[in-house]
């Protein structure tokens, strides 16, 4: 069976991931910014990290994105605008493929994004999670790296 390109980046990335907390950053703490409560609780419970991610595409070239908590979100990867629904608010997203990595920007307000990235590393059975905050006035520095080992290696 040959896959198309796309079909192989889904294939890598799908999959039932841990998150292996020796290699990963912890979570990161904010100062207090004019910025609203709102966007204080989407930063929060974006950047939390997740004990278990599950990957799966769909049939119609989306992303389902499963977390820790069993919340699932589905993503369109067409890098189209769309708008999430999160439990501390709305969020503007959008979601593309670059090369083998998964790419979302995730707009909180005009001005402060999240641009995440899910890298797989085949040959290690990992996936990686970079988190890049965007724009926000007293986080400057590298992004959060998160590692998830794939489920088949434990």
């Amino acid at each position: 069976m040959i896959l198309s390109a796309d079909e192989n980046r889904e294939i890598t990335i799908a999959g039932y991931w841990t998150l292996n907390h020796e290699l990963s950053d912890h979570a990161l703490s904010f100062s207090q910014t004019a910025e609203t409560e709102t966007v204080q609780a989407l930063l929060r419970e974006l950047l939390a990290p997740h004990e278990h991610l599950t990957v799966a595409p769909t049939e119609r070239g989306m992303i389902t994105i499963v977390d820790g908590h069993g919340v699932s979100r589905v993503y369109d990867t067409s890098g189209l605008p769309e708008l999430q629904e999160f439990q501390a608010g709305r969020a503007a997203t959008k979601t593309v493929w670059d090369g083998r990595c998964l790419r979302q920007e995730i707009h909180l307000n005009s001005v402060l994004r999240i641009v995440r990235t899910y890298q797989p590393v085949p040959e290690r059975d990992r996936l990686i999670e970079t988190i890049a905050i965007e724009n926000y006035p007293s986080r400057p520095g590298r992004p959060l790296i998160r590692v998830y080992e794939s489920d088949r290696v434990r």
